[in-house]
């Protein structure tokens, strides 16, 4: 079996099945699976007439979009390798990739994407998403592909059925937070693996609808939001963009969405922000069906307490507010949330699983196709990334490195045999990640470990676990602890603006912008104190002494945040260096 292959099966059994929608003109647009396969067909005739078979590299610079899963489609359907591009990378960035992977063709969106490629005289062949103004005799619009190629359907299946399970899928470039960009091979027999056995513990069916937002150029959207509907015939929708999710959601009303935590807390701090402009006696019936919520979902992940009162006050707020909250932010039909991509706050899957729809959390990396292990469904534990999936084996290391076998992991890295030694300890993947695992097999990340900071007292610090901790608070955004080789821990500290702009109107103080805000000793003040609440729990060496208050939110433009939202600790201490060793001044 090959993805390509059962691409094409599902194809010819559900033709007029809904596959791909997409917002065009105001609203979305259904394309059904026979208009997708069309249009893959032709694409991949195309690249064949071109020379594009037989294992050759091609890549996609896009956001998403269908066309960006046809392209992907075609790409394998010609027996060729897809290198997918992060759409933000900027034209250094995709130069190396583009030239490490030795690709000659490539797929891209539009003129921006078409501005960071075109004077790369190594590439061969540019297909354009959108029409792009040009003389660039390498160009080729997506449409006129469509109108003018005549499809060889027969060489096409013939192609695809002779694909086998251990033929190169895909080159997905690691999104870089410890330095240069790898290479990951990845395998029809990966990707296959998590799409066959993730859903027996997240189940989806050929009635889901998924909303695709996160980069389709990273392994868990790739995988979990588009190889994985299409398997088991699932429709999938495109949001428009970031900023657009929580009305994409409301106009789509998917049944599942896969997603990173900093979106569901966004998502969340929205609902809160609403909440804090309603009435008094809203307010309060808010706050305590939250606080109903977050101890119903306790109770179903351990078994906590839950008496008969409490059971009567869950049913009223089921009746007034969850089923509302779940209509009017979700679009009434959301059965399951995936989180992925870094650790998700407590507080979060707390609150979803308690108002009735089920946040599941999961774990892997690139390198393993991605998924390791995911929450089951039906037996979730609320504060771990689940277990392992079948056929998958994890051990922890005595240094408390999460060490991974099985099918999903990934072949190595492209063009890096030393990295390939390292990743690997007699037989086994090296995660890179701490955890533990509990007595019925459920995994804990606590921590990276190489991220760990030891301070002149040579204490061992997990910084994520702090960083996630203080995150919890609704007046912080985002958190980088500091303080390797130094006496104490310091901190960077995005605040939530919005809910600090409340805060400071409700008290009349003037500010004419985040720079004078973050400066206002109120603030500062205001600041301080939720970090020494949130950190009442921790060893006193791990509690944050100092910190700076920035402006803004860490930038995916400005290289701060991989697309996936993980923090590039690297790029944002030399940016902010001077802030950080001043508060260790005397």
């Amino acid at each position: 079996m090959n993805l390509a292959h059962k691409f094409i099966e599902n194809a010819d059994n559900f033709p007029e099945k809904v596959f791909l929608m997409s917002k065009e003109d105001g609203s979305y647009k259904n394309y059904t699976w026979k208009d997708i396969q069309e249009r893959v067909f032709k694409l991949a005739s195309f690249l064949i007439q071109k020379g594009f078979t037989d294992r050759k590299k091609v890549s996609i610079l896009s956001n998403n979009r269908k066309e960006w899963f046809i392209g992907d489609l075609a790409i394998l359907c010609s027996n060729c390798v897809t290198v997918p591009i992060y759409q933000t990378s900027t034209s250094g960035q995709c130069e190396y990739i583009l030239k490490d992977a030795d690709v000659k063709a490539i797929l891209v969106e539009n003129q921006e994407q078409y501005e960071k490629i075109k004077d790369f005289k190594f590439i061969n062949l540019i297909v354009t998403f959108e029409k792009v103004a040009v003389n660039d005799e390498r160009v080729f619009y997506i449409e006129d592909i469509y109108r003018f190629i005549e499809p060889d359907d027969g060489k096409i299946r013939n192609i695809t059925k002779n694909i086998k399970e251990d033929d190169l899928l895909t080159l997905i470039y690691t999104s870089g937070t410890t330095g240069f960009p790898k290479g990951v091979y990845l395998t029809h027999s990966n990707i296959l693996h998590n799409v066959i056995y993730g859903p027996e513990y997240v189940p989806i069916n050929e009635n889901d609808v998924f909303l695709s937002h996160l980069p389709l150029s990273h392994s868990l959207e790739r995988t979990v939001g588009q190889f994985a509907p299409m398997f088991h015939c699932c429709a999938i929708a495109y949001a428009e963009k970031i900023d657009t999710i929580g009305e994409n959601l409301k106009e789509v009303k998917p049944t599942v969405f896969v997603s990173v935590p900093r979106v569901y807390e966004k998502i969340l701090e929205k609902v809160i922000e609403k909440v804090r402009e309603a009435s008094f006696i809203k307010r309060k019936l808010f706050y305590s069906a939250k606080e109903t919520a977050e101890k119903y979902a306790e109770h179903l992940s351990y078994n906590k307490a839950f008496s008969y009162f409490d059971k009567l006050k869950y049913n009223f707020f089921e009746k007034k507010i969850y089923s509302k909250l779940r209509e009017a932010v979700f679009g009434g039909r959301m059965r399951i949330m995936v989180s992925g991509g870094a650790k998700l706050p407590y507080e979060i899957g707390l609150f979803y699983n308690g108002i009735g729809i089920t946040l599941v959390e999961g774990y892997g990396l690139t390198e393993t196709s991605p998924v390791i292990c995911v929450n089951p469904y039906n037996a979730y534990k609320i504060g771990t990334v689940g277990k392992p999936l079948q056929k998958v084996e994890v051990k922890i290391a005595e240094d408390g490195e999460l060490l991974v076998k099985g099918p999903n992991v990934f072949k190595g890295y492209h063009n890096k045999p030393e990295e390939n030694k390292l990743a690997f300890r007699d037989g086994w993947f090296c995660t890179g990640d701490i955890g533990e695992m509990d007595n019925e097999g459920y995994i804990k990340i606590t921590d990276r470990k190489k991220d760990l900071i030891v301070t002149s007292g040579g204490k061992n610090i997990p910084p994520q676990a702090i960083e996630n901790i203080l995150k919890e608070d609704p007046f912080i955004s985002e958190v980088m602890v500091y303080g390797d080789g130094k006496k104490f821990i310091t901190a960077l500290i995005v605040p939530n603006f919005e809910a600090l702009y409340k805060w400071a109107e409700e008290r009349g103080l003037k500010f004419s912008s985040n720079e004078e805000l973050v400066k206002n000793e109120r603030i500062i003040r205001l600041i301080q104190h939720r970090i020494e609440k949130r950190s009442e729990f921790l060893a006193r060496y791990e509690k944050v002494k100092k910190f700076v208050l920035l402006p803004k939110d860490f930038s995916m433009e400005e290289g701060e945040i991989t697309p996936t939202l993980k923090l590039r600790r690297k790029i944002i201490t030399e940016k902010y260096k001077d802030l950080l060793e001043k508060l260790y001044e005397e």
